[in-house]
């Protein structure tokens, strides 16, 4: 055969490319939309349900509902969000040493209540001394409380459910193992796909974001390890089991957290937030624990309290009516009689769209939230300058 040439075929992607950006940006756009008004749904309807004891049996059922279809909500919105900006190559990571035990532990305690209201047993089995992996700690949580809360749901009453963490040659492995209906091979093939449901999971009235498993294998790749599922009909078993290992490159980091005494005087903290809701909703439950609060819906109004008056703690929304938040930040921050005070961002906004100011603040919490999340953070803060 005679050697006639090469031919060479070149085809246009700029389309397609531009287009899966744009249906990246919806997705995040309508997300971050949604985000507000589920902020004041689930704030208010934990505000009652905190006061159960003057609901009647009924009205208490009807707001539980409320309560889990908006946690579902949020779930799923954060998950659609993850995807987006894993696709899009914009989620930053926090690195550090992680020690995965830990990680374990903390995901166990998390699940428990809702493995005790479905009568399940959860079992650790953790070897000692696995050497700690360089992550995201809060990322490599999400991944194994997905797993666990699959695991959670495809579990029928009375089952048991295994976490368990030992070394391997690449590095840490963690296996999920769940007494669910054996996962076929035609499923396998697919359980990783957005929003698959097996008929199996729909018999259990499995009700999940259909996003977990995507997400946690997106995760999971991205610190360099992998991701699977074996099903018990390849074993002649019950159940399956989801391993995923993550490469070690760290020693275990030796450092002890010392026990902080509560604060004995009250604080004040301004809550600067534009949607009265909100505003009113934080300054409610802030009240509750004992503070004293100040609130307001302008950064200019912001930027004069905290010279008129002795303020502890900033919570600041960064999308105002007058200034941004970023601007607020700003003049507090380079004003020598206010600079020392710690904010607190509390936005629809993630903390790559904030242009920098995570640099000047002592946490980010995205909207909506649990009010625990920022009470912690407030606790912990205060509780740093004491």
């Amino acid at each position: 055969g005679e050697f006639l040439g090469v031919v060479t075929l070149l085809r246009d992607i700029t389309r397609e490319v531009e287009a899966e950006r744009s249906r990246s940006d919806f997705v995040s756009n309508i997300s971050h939309e949604l985000r507000l008004p589920l902020t004041a749904i689930k704030g208010y309807c934990d505000l009652l349900l905190q006061d159960a004891d003057e609901l009647g049996e009924e009205r208490l059922g009807f707001l539980k509902i409320v309560q889990q279809n908006a946690d579902h909500l949020v779930a799923l919105i954060n998950d659609l969000l993850d995807i987006s900006r894993v696709e899009s190559y914009r989620l930053n990571l926090n690195i550090q040493r992680v020690r995965i035990d830990q990680v374990i532990r903390d995901a166990a305690e998390a699940i428990q209540p809702l493995c005790g209201q479905r009568g399940l047993r959860l079992t650790l089995d953790i070897e000692p001394n696995v050497p700690p992996v360089l992550g995201d700690r809060e990322r490599l949580k999400q991944v194994v409380m997905n797993l666990v809360n699959h695991a959670c749901r495809v579990t029928p009453s009375g089952g048991r459910i295994t976490m368990a963490l030992s070394g391997s040659e690449e590095g840490v492995r963690v296996d999920i193992s769940d007494m669910g209906t054996p996962i076929s091979p035609e499923d396998k093939e697919r359980i990783f796909e957005r929003f698959h449901r097996s008929e199996d999971a729909v018999s259990y009235e499995v009700r999940g974001t259909g996003l977990e498993l995507p997400v946690a294998k997106m995760l999971v790749e991205i610190h360099g390890g992998r991701l699977w599922v074996e099903s018990g009909i390849e074993s002649n078993g019950v159940g399956n089991t989801f391993t995923f290992i993550l490469p070690t490159r760290v020693d275990i980091p030796q450092d002890v957290s010392p026990e902080l005494e509560e604060p004995t005087s009250p604080r004040t903290i301004l809550v600067v937030e534009d949607d009265l809701d909100i505003a009113q909703l934080i300054a409610l439950q802030l009240r509750r624990e004992g503070f004293e609060v100040l609130t307001t819906a302008y950064g200019e109004e912001a930027i004069s309290l905290t010279q008129t008056h002795n303020i502890d703690l900033i919570t600041l929304d960064m999308m105002l009516p007058d200034i941004n938040g970023m601007e607020v930040l700003h003049q507090i921050k380079t004003n020598p009689q206010t600079a020392d005070i710690p904010v607190i961002i509390v936005s629809v906004l993630l903390p790559d769209q904030t242009g920098g100011a995570e640099q000047s603040v002592v946490d980010h919490i995205t909207k909506p939230f649990a009010f625990e999340k920022l009470m912690e953070s407030i606790r912990r803060t205060l509780d740093g300058q004491a």
